[in-house]
């Protein structure tokens, strides 16, 4: 008698058999890809705990002193901002105890543990040790992970040995160069849990086939499913073009260096695996997802606008706006994983390049890292 394959081995199986599609005859995954204990302890490890993944704005921390508490697959991260305004990831576990240093944001020149009050500079050197004086402390440190700005997001890898990110990112950096989104200023945040396993929500954001049907009353009129074009991916990156019609009008004030052309369409990317994003001339509106089991995401939801001189009216306009159509998107998504633990759901086939392949690129990441690992 045979035995039954497992979550893991019908998920990697499926991967593996993505590399021989093609964008006109790819098919969706299992629903073990979606459903599966197992599945989401091998992406915690392999993609969450050593792949590049957004924890924040660096505007959310602008002036020395500043700092953010993040957390990265269980791991509680410190982002600070420090001399020569660099902005490092530091481990936000005390040496002596391991209490937790700093909750949410703030500023200090100083990070001190609540309990015993060890004290670290803002590059995580211990300082001061109250009533201990032993020699090994002396060159103490909090740990210190990889950190890289792009485009004015962090990232963080808690692999010392990874790859750099901005080598990876190169195709998308020519995309998007001329928006200058590091120059732009966050005008709306917000942190949400979904009812979904994160993929699904990566996926969605960055598929273009929904966006006339679901997003009718909020998306249609300017960025139609049918003016969507699919570019190729990169290393660390996919995405597609979100094209206006000719006859819709500009939304905002951008950057000069935008060509007429560039101010007509909004390139949809992710960096895998967890950030996705639609940048715009006059604004970007993106996504920080964390998995906190197979059936829940964390969202953090942010938008930022170029022009910040512009009234407090109209980013409160932007973030309401982006709050509806992720509202939209929430609804589909809730019944979509529902609908995922039938017995009887069979995957069909995904549509064309422009409208779904980039969840093909998707697929072909997970590929690499998970059958590679």
């Amino acid at each position: 008698m045979s035995i039954p394959a497992s979550d893991t081995e019908i998920v990697l199986d499926a991967l593996r058999a993505s590399r021989h599609q093609s964008y006109g005859t790819a098919r969706p995954m299992p629903t073990a890809y979606y459903r599966s204990p197992d599945i989401l302890e091998l992406e915690l490890e392999h993609l969450f705990r050593k792949q590049w993944i957004c924890l924040a704005r660096a505007e959310e921390i602008p002036t020395t002193g500043d700092y953010l508490v993040c957390d990265l697959a269980g791991e509680s991260i410190l982002l600070t901002r420090g001399d020569n305004h660099r902005i490092r990831a530091l481990s936000n576990v005390c040496l002596h105890r391991g209490t937790t240093i700093a909750e949410g944001s703030g500023h200090a020149q100083k990070l001190v543990c609540p309990y015993h009050a060890w004290t670290y500079d803002l590059a995580g050197k211990l300082l001061r040790t109250p009533l201990v004086e032993r020699a090994e402390c002396q060159n103490l440190k909090l740990t210190e992970f990889r950190c890289e700005v792009w485009g004015g997001f962090i990232y963080v890898n808690l692999d010392h040995n990874a790859e750099s990110l901005a080598p990876q990112l190169t195709g998308l950096t020519t995309l998007v160069t001329n928006y200058h989104m590091e120059q732009m200023t966050l005008c709306y945040s917000a942190e949400q849990t979904w009812p979904v396993n994160w993929k699904c929500l990566a996926e969605n954001f960055m598929e273009g086939y929904h966006l006339s049907h679901v997003h009718q009353q909020t998306l249609h009129a300017t960025t139609p499913t049918h003016l969507c074009e699919h570019f190729p991916p990169g290393p660390g990156y996919l995405g597609y073009y979100s094209r206006y019609p000719d006859s819709a009008s500009q939304r905002g004030t951008g950057h000069e260096d935008l060509t007429d052309a560039e101010k007509q369409v909004s390139p949809m990317f992710s960096v895998m695996p967890a950030h996705v994003a639609g940048v715009a001339a006059h604004a970007v509106m993106y996504l920080l997802l964390q998995p906190m089991g197979v059936d829940a995401v964390h969202v953090k939801l942010g938008a930022a606008v170029f022009d910040d001189s512009v009234s407090e009216q109209r980013k409160e306009e932007i973030g309401a706006f982006f709050e509806r159509v992720m509202s939209e998107d929430k609804t589909q998504l809730t019944r979509l994983y529902q609908g995922l633990s039938s017995r009887f759901y069979k995957p069909a086939v995904l549509a064309n390049a422009n409208y779904e392949g980039t969840v093909l690129d998707f697929y072909h990441y997970m590929d690499r890292v998970l059958n590679a690992r």
